[in-house]
């Protein structure tokens, strides 16, 4: 038994060296795993704020309403009289008008977001001598864009630009513009 324990005792101080590496190998990988879960952690919190943010700057379909103004031209020539329609691609996919008056137009209110666009163009109406009996309820839901159109000027009474039949459906007329928030400028060329 003598002789044996100088092999016991080395063989004792060789497994508590190890253990000890065992010891710091585990504490180690403990300390990585904690740093990498706490950088996951991290990434997930950034990653929710940039949506966050996003959703803030860009809104969730209805969060923001936009005012759009701007010329209507047919092969470079105004159009005197018409409408053009915004069809929002957001939310409930409202549909904004907006009276053309001699080549200018505008649409009050439209939802902020990707939208097709449609342009009408018709010989303006002879303004008649008698007011219409319109009350301002019903003209304000008939025309949602702020009351019935005004009778058109004299110098485009009558007057017309025909164009191609596509341009009257937002489907079809390949006009597509993508509204922001507030007050913009957007020109609409058409071609033939």
């Amino acid at each position: 038994m003598g002789a044996n324990l100088p092999n016991l005792v080395a063989r004792a101080g060789a497994i508590r060296s190890t253990l000890r590496g065992i010891r710091t190998l585990l504490v180690e990988d403990l300390r990585m795993a904690a740093t990498e879960h706490v950088q996951a952690r991290a990434r997930q919190f950034v990653g929710g704020l940039v949506l966050l943010a996003v959703f803030f700057l860009v809104g969730c379909g209805e969060g923001g309403k936009g005012d759009i103004s701007g010329k209507v031209t047919y092969n470079g020539q105004p159009i005197p009289w018409g409408r053009v329609s915004f069809a929002s691609e957001v939310g409930n996919k409202v549909t904004t008008t907006g009276q053309i008056v001699k080549g200018n137009y505008t649409v009050s209110n439209c939802p902020a977001g990707p939208a097709k666009i449609a342009v009408e163009s018709f010989a303006a109406p002879t303004p008649s001598a008698k007011p219409s009996p319109m009350t301002k309820d019903m003209a304000s839901k008939m025309f949602p864009g702020g009351g019935p159109p005004e009778p058109p000027p004299p110098d485009v009474v009558g007057k017309v630009v025909k164009i191609p039949a596509k341009y009257t459906d937002p489907g079809q007329s390949g006009l597509t513009y993508t509204v922001q928030r507030g007050p913009q400028t957007h020109d609409i060329a058409l071609t033939p």
